[in-house]
């Protein structure tokens, strides 16, 4: 497995957990995977919540470049990171890019309800 081949410390795969336990647990970590295979066309055209966790917590996120509506949302000259990665194709990825952050400046993420629960409300409201 790609993961296991990198034999660094510091790259560390956890296994499920309960659903509470994630802020607990991301804290203690730098990056989030989002794998899907495009198994249909719901797959593919979604921002799956997972990224949005992820960018809760404050860790970059590396998703599968066939979820081809989070491509919109991708970022790589800022953190947290936003990353299509070809999952196919590992070899080609650069890791030392990816986790680079150096010069780089943290973005605010603007993807929680809180900040558009207003225009949600106001719009549903108007039907």
């Amino acid at each position: 497995m790609f993961l296991e081949s990198i034999n660094d410390d510091g790259v560390v795969l956890h296994n499920g957990c309960n659903y509470n336990e994630l802020p607990g647990i991301l804290k203690n970590y730098d990056v989030g995977l989002v794998i899907y295979k495009p198994v249909s066309e719901n797959w593919i055209q979604n921002a799956p919540n997972k990224v949005f966790e992820y960018l809760a917590s404050g860790l970059d996120v590396w998703f599968s470049k066939t979820i081809t509506y989070t491509l919109l949302i991708e970022r790589e000259n800022v953190y947290p990171k936003i990353i299509p990665v070809d999952f196919d194709n590992l070899d080609q990825f650069n890791i030392q890019k990816a986790i680079n952050r150096e010069g780089m400046n943290c973005q605010d993420n603007n993807f929680f309800y809180e900040n558009v629960y207003g225009e949600i409300y106001k719009s549903l409201s108007e039907t």
